[in-house]
């Protein structure tokens, strides 16, 4: 899943290369601009992940306000999500195969956000999970696809630089977004701030694919 993606980047082998913190990021940057596919998947992943920071603080309190849960529930929906996500990944692995990556990660993004729509509609806890996982399930693919893309345009020096470039911007993002969690919840109200991380997805497979 997306989170579980961030650590397998961060320690993915290479990433410690012993080059200076500095050369590693601009030659995993100057990589991420040059190419269009990796451009439009590495910006179109950080803006997802911005959307799912959004998580933080609404899915505590949603499970209060709506579903009638303790603030504890949003660790169940995370494991559905994360669950959901993992088969997700396995069930369609000869399907992405018969598709472009970068197609697959923009198509993953649409579908994730279409389905998170629903969520602010589950009343109860026991709905929820399923709408959580059945979402995620798009998730997972597209996590798969964007490793495909970077395996496949990026060359094999530099494979740390970029793996370990793209990761900082995602968990950048992803800092950027449960910053504004509080705000934005505070301000709009659990259930339309889901709805804005759903349409935070849409907005980055279009700009992925506009990339």
């Amino acid at each position: 899943d997306a989170l579980s993606g961030l650590q397998h980047e961060v320690h993915r082998p290479g990433a410690g290369s012993g080059h200076p913190l500095a050369s590693v990021v601009v030659d995993g940057l100057r990589q991420i601009v040059v190419v269009p596919e990796l451009r439009g998947v590495t910006v179109a992943g950080a803006i997802g992940l911005g959307g799912i920071g959004l998580w933080t603080v609404a899915f505590p309190l949603f499970a209060v306000e709506h579903l009638g849960a303790e603030r504890s529930a949003a660790g169940y929906i995370l494991a559905a999500f994360a669950v959901g996500s993992s088969l997700g990944a396995l069930a369609f692995v000869r399907f992405q195969r018969r598709l472009r990556p970068a197609s697959v990660v923009f198509g993953g993004l649409v579908v994730f956000g279409s389905l998170m729509l629903l969520w602010p509609l589950a009343g109860s806890l026991a709905v929820m999970l399923p709408l959580v996982a059945l979402a995620a399930a798009a998730d997972g693919p597209a996590l798969a696809a964007t490793f495909a893309v970077r395996q496949q345009v990026v060359p094999p020096g530099l494979y740390g630089q970029v793996f370990t470039t793209a990761a900082g911007l995602k968990v950048g993002a992803f800092s950027v977004g449960s910053a504004l969690s509080g705000p934005v919840v505070s301000g709009l109200g659990s259930a339309e701030t889901i709805v804005v991380a759903a349409g935070v997805q849409l907005v980055a497979a279009v700009v992925g694919v506009s990339l």
